[in-house]
């Protein structure tokens, strides 16, 4: 086993993107947010750019996107709560979270809808913004579940809210990455 290439350096590369997507998202976009929109709970942002890492991670790297997630997910849960960050109920939403992607992509293939349609890995991004929903909808009523009971006018907002979130994230890394594909392949045609 290639520990390095196979392991530490997705580690390190995840866990950096999903920091600086977490940190745009909490530092820029969220004060924006307040600022036009007024208070929302906090973990309700209308542009959550870590689920577009969450996803593409889950997409590159399968299960073991879990296993990269992880670290980050568990310093921006102590960021945002300190160490009540780590408490159960905190710690299991941080696991849905950070599973969501892969659980989407595994529902969306056992429906035969396979986002990667062939071997040399250029994938459908139709059926990934569809995994993203479908991740969006499962970490929205994982985490609702753990933070909040089920069949509240509130657990509604918050869906609403969480949906709203990963879904213009996830949109907005996606254009992010077709624009860098696009400027790689514009690079590589003007040195042909």
């Amino acid at each position: 086993m290639r520990l390095i290439e196979d392991w530490v350096t997705p580690l390190a590369i995840v866990t950096v993107v999903y920091l600086i997507a977490f940190f745009l998202t909490f530092l820029v976009v969220f004060p924006f947010q307040e600022a036009t929109f007024g208070s929302v709970a906090f973990y309700a942002n209308l542009l959550f750019l870590p689920h577009g890492i969450r996803l593409l991670t889950a997409l590159f790297y399968g299960w073991r996107s879990v296993i990269f997630l992880a670290p980050a997910s568990l310093m921006t849960h102590y960021y945002l709560s300190g160490w009540a960050g780590f408490g159960l109920l905190n710690l299991m939403s941080a696991f849905v979270g950070i599973s969501c992607g892969a659980m989407g992509l595994q529902i969306l293939k056992w429906l035969s809808l396979d986002v990667r349609n062939d071997e040399k890995f250029r994938f459908n991004w139709r059926y990934l913004l569809l995994a993203g929903i479908m991740a969006s909808i499962l970490n929205s009523v994982g985490t609702n579940f753990f933070y909040n009971d089920f069949f509240t006018l509130d657990m509604a907002r918050s869906t609403v809210f969480y949906l709203i979130g990963d879904i213009s994230g996830q949109f907005f890394m996606m254009l992010i990455l077709m624009l860098i594909f696009r400027w790689v392949r514009l690079g590589a045609d003007l040195k042909a």
